[in-house]
């Protein structure tokens, strides 16, 4: 009984030492900041190890509808076209997945997606993710508890637009 407890005193401590030494940049704190904060950082690290970062053009694309999404990808910076069957539906914001709907799953992808300007991104193989979060079900927790606040966020300012624009016409 007693070397469970320092098993487990020993797990805690170390646990706390490698959240306090986890160094990240600017952009991987305003990441974290963003769909993280809740997380140990040493679980973090962990994920963003899973990716790089990369700073890519204008005009990338980044899913395409209807074919597997190869990589999830975080948008750092700029902004990005959304289009089904070649209409453009919506503008992505800075401080966002794409991907992250069909990713894990390895679907196909419901959009295409496109960079407006060049922008900061960090890019995960999206196989690689998949035997990951299954290997390591908190990363996949992670990433879908992430993945959930972010949609909800989408879906609440696609309601307010959309009661805006119903009130704007009675």
């Amino acid at each position: 009984k007693t070397l469970l407890i320092l098993v487990n005193v020993f797990q805690l401590a170390l646990s706390w030492w490698l959240d306090r030494r986890a160094q990240f940049s600017p952009v991987e704190e305003a990441m974290i900041e963003r769909h993280f904060a809740t997380v140990p950082r040493g679980r973090v690290r962990k994920l963003l190890k899973l990716g790089t970062w990369r700073t890519v053009p204008a005009g990338t694309v980044l899913t395409t509808e209807g074919k597997a999404v190869e990589k999830l990808t975080y948008n750092a910076s700029g902004s990005a076209s959304v289009r089904v069957n070649g209409a453009e539906i919506a503008i992505g914001e800075a401080g966002g997945f794409v991907g992250e709907m069909t990713a894990l799953s390895g679907e196909a992808a419901f959009a295409t997606v496109s960079l407006r300007e060049e922008a900061t991104v960090w890019q995960a193989d999206a196989k690689t993710l998949r035997e990951v979060s299954a290997r390591y079900s908190d990363i996949g927790r992670v990433l879908e508890s992430a993945f959930f606040r972010m949609l909800r966020q989408r879906l609440n300012q696609r309601n307010q637009r959309d009661s805006a624009a119903c009130a704007a016409v009675a």
